[in-house]
């Protein structure tokens, strides 16, 4: 197989946000100063004409620059592993479209990635939480690096607008999940560090994971099926892992979510 050139494919999927987009594509111009290219996957939004005009604005910015337009209403998962095909760097870059990062946010995880074995398949940041009024909720500041199993099957401690990932990662383990709906990032995050791949941390805060207001996803029936789906998926791992008394606790919660199913 050939080896894929260093450099970072930026994938952001987006549906009928183009004004956040806006807001993300300025923040990715003062992240790197390597060789990156941006691949936006449009999950079919309906206002195509102010899509457009983001486009134009922006194609001219950075030296590669893709837009994709799904045919029809497809999912995060899936604009995002149309997007993960599309890449043609060694290392994926994740965000959302309503998410931003902060100066330098690249520089520095590129620069670990240049440094970093073959079996580190994962780079995350410190991550500033941010409410639907701009305010600073918490800053999630985990410190795991290294053989990071039995932590992610523990808690997802990785925010979704904090990573980069090694495509061969992806290649090795899969694509996301598409059947999943919810948690299909910790899926992800799990099935790349049971896979054989560790993680490394830079320890800046140098991503913003904008939380919207309205209920709690947490609560949602979409959220407890999808983390029904996740245990079901993952419960040997986690056994295995975690140990019986974790597992124990996860089975509890299991049980307490089934009886709530919708």
């Amino acid at each position: 197989m050939n080896k894929l050139p260093f450099g970072v494919s930026v994938v952001i999927p987006t549906c009928d946000r183009p004004h956040m987009l806006q807001r993300l594509l300025r923040s990715i111009t003062f992240s790197s100063e390597y060789e990156v290219e941006v691949i936006i996957v449009d999950d079919a939004s309906t206002d195509v004409v102010e899509y457009q005009r983001v486009v134009d604005a922006w194609r001219g910015v950075f030296p590669s620059f893709h837009y994709l337009r799904l045919p029809r209403r497809s999912g995060a998962p899936v604009a995002r592993n149309a997007g993960i095909r599309t890449a043609r760097y060694e290392w994926i870059a994740l965000v959302d479209d309503d998410d931003e990062w902060l100066p330098g946010k690249l520089d520095e995880q590129m620069g670990v990635a240049r440094r970093v074995s073959s079996d580190a398949g994962l780079i995350y940041c410190w991550t500033r939480v941010v409410n639907a009024d701009g305010v600073t909720e918490s800053v999630s500041q985990p410190d795991v690096e290294g053989d990071a199993a039995s932590f992610i099957l523990r808690t997802n401690f990785i925010l979704s607008p904090s990573v980069v990932i090694r495509k061969a990662a992806f290649n090795k383990v899969g694509m996301f999940d598409e059947a999943l709906p919810s948690c299909q990032d910790w899926d992800m995050w799990a099935r790349i560090l049971c896979g054989g791949f560790s993680c490394r941390v830079v320890r800046k805060e140098l991503a913003v994971y904008h939380r919207h207001g309205g209920p709690s996803v947490g609560l949602s029936p979409r959220a407890r099926t999808g983390y029904l789906m996740f245990l079901d998926k993952h419960w040997r791992r986690m056994l295995r892992h975690t140990g019986p008394v974790n597992w124990a606790r996860k089975l509890v919660l299991y049980v307490r979510l089934s009886r709530h199913r919708v």
